[in-house]
């Protein structure tokens, strides 16, 4: 409102000024209209004066003369007509006020005609020589005097009535312009406030252009705003997911520099605990064998070999949880790995009364990598798998050569596949991100450490591969059975 008010103000305000000059320029005009049309008439009349007076010299001398002018000056509203003598005429008060150009002319016998205007109303004086009182040896003239004060009465009434009407319109202007400017102007700049303030609190979606804009400036304005508002909240955006991605690179850094420090621990208590394992396992394998025992003395020494076994397993993976891998990959056969480890977890699968099903390959599939811990990798997966669908449960091992597609730029990449399925109740959606994590497990204390997952992952990563997951719960079962869980291991496949 206020800028429509000022803009309106400034309008008026020229508006104003502008007819001010022309009312000046206007009055100068009318009065010197009415000077030019009063000359016409004072010439006009001097020169009948000139005719009467000749008649009235005649009849009666200077005295019928000066009774003459004073009955023309009673008629004409002149406030003085009176004669004069040439040669008297410096004396006169009225020729006083002539410039000297013009008495030089009065003196000379010549028609003068002045307007004064050093007075207020202005003033019309005017000398003419008579042709009459040269026969008795007399130059005689006339001078009249006039005030222009009801010429000068009806400019101004004409001016006033000008400038009422004319402030009457401005007014008028006035009030349809705040109005108008106050729609036009001031409704749309308020808005467009008002939407400022909510991108000012981080609201990026506000859209300033509406189609129904009332100019085209204001239009531009809006889109141009559209368009920064935009710019902004790509900005904003960015900025959040850089600032969401340093935390999570610190979070990472902290997380692996808490592992590498896991790591080293682990290394050392594994390399510590190996050899008193490896003589408790050795002496309960000798009570368990000697013949001098009794039945509950080798069940015992049976119980505790097992668990130093399952230790030492643990301990093993701690180690390779903690150390790179020594030597050089070789080109490995998928397929003999796979069944190698069936084999080997074939009797743990008889034991939970499960099955573990190796299915025959179309075709050689090869990849280059540590044989040793493709085959741990392989056995970590199959146990969890064996672990998750109890008694009477399947678990599927394929071996299979597929290509994915690269990036925009790449050719489509060839992948040897490991793929495990099982028929168990699935990993629950919320903890599907973590269960690679390091120690992270869902298993009793005594069934699991939470590091196979971690340490397959870590296997396939340094071979420049990565994992699938697929797994349906029985809450999100497309039909009766679809439930179980599947981890593809992909390496790059030889000559790829």
């Amino acid at each position: 409102m206020r800028l429509a008010l000022r803009l309106t103000l400034l309008i008026i305000g020229t508006f104003v000024l502008a007819l001010l000059a022309i009312t000046w320029e206007q009055r100068g005009r009318f009065e010197s209209r009415y000077e030019e049309m009063r000359t016409e008439q004072l010439e006009a009349l001097l020169t009948a004066l000139d005719e009467g007076a000749n008649l009235a010299w005649h009849s009666g001398g200077a005295q019928e003369l000066q009774h003459y002018l004073d009955r023309v000056g009673a008629r004409q509203d002149y406030s003085s007509v009176h004669l004069v003598r040439l040669d008297a005429l410096a004396q006169d008060d009225l020729f006083a006020s002539f410039p000297i150009a013009l008495r030089q002319q009065a003196q000379a016998g010549r028609q003068v005609i002045f307007i004064d205007h050093s007075q207020s109303p202005p003033v019309l004086v005017a000398f003419a020589r008579l042709s009459v009182g040269q026969d008795a040896g007399q130059r005689l003239g006339v001078t009249l005097r006039r005030s222009m004060v009801g010429e000068s009465a009806f400019v101004r009434e004409n001016l006033r009535t000008f400038m009422k009407n004319t402030g009457l319109t401005v007014l008028v202007g006035l009030i349809f312009a705040v109005l108008w400017g106050a729609r036009l102007i001031s409704a749309p700049l308020n808005r467009i406030v008002a939407k400022a303030r909510l991108v000012g609190t981080g609201d990026f979606r506000v859209r300033f252009h509406l189609g129904n804009e009332s100019s085209a400036e204001i239009t531009r304005l809006c889109t141009e705003l559209d368009a920064m508002v935009q710019q902004l909240g790509e900005l904003h955006h960015r900025v959040e997911t850089e600032a969401a991605a340093r935390v999570a690179v610190v979070e990472k850094m902290r997380h692996n520099d808490r592992l590498a420090t896991v790591g080293t621990l682990a290394a050392g208590i594994a390399h510590e605990l190996g050899t008193p394992l490896h003589i408790v396992s050795g002496r309960a394998n000798r009570i368990a064998s000697s013949a001098n025992a009794s039945d509950d003395v080798r069940t015992e020494a049976e119980s505790i070999r097992s668990q130093c076994e399952r230790m030492r397993i643990i301990v093993e993976q701690l180690l390779t949880f903690a150390r790179k891998p020594s030597g050089q990959p070789s080109s490995v056969l998928l397929y003999d790995v796979a069944r190698r480890v069936t084999a080997w977890l074939e009797p743990v699968a008889r034991k939970k009364n499960s099955r573990i099903e190796l299915l025959p390959p179309t075709a050689e599939v090869r990849c280059t990598a540590h044989v040793g811990l493709l085959e741990q990798a392989l056995t970590n997966i199959t146990l969890n798998a064996l672990q998750a669908v109890g008694e009477d449960g399947l678990v599927r091992i394929a071996v299979r050569e597929e290509e994915k597609p690269g990036g925009a730029s790449e050719s489509p990449q060839k992948w040897a596949i490991i793929e495990v399925s099982d028929n168990g109740s699935g990993i629950a959606n919320e903890i599907r991100a973590k269960i690679f994590d390091p120690f992270f497990t869902t298993k009793a204390v005594s069934e699991g450490t939470g590091l196979g997952l971690s340490i397959t992952h870590e296997i396939v990563q340094e071979h420049g591969g990565f994992i699938e997951l697929d797994s349906h719960t029985a809450a999100e079962q497309n039909s009766p059975g679809e439930h179980g869980t599947t981890m593809r291991l992909y390496f790059k496949a030889e000559g790829a």
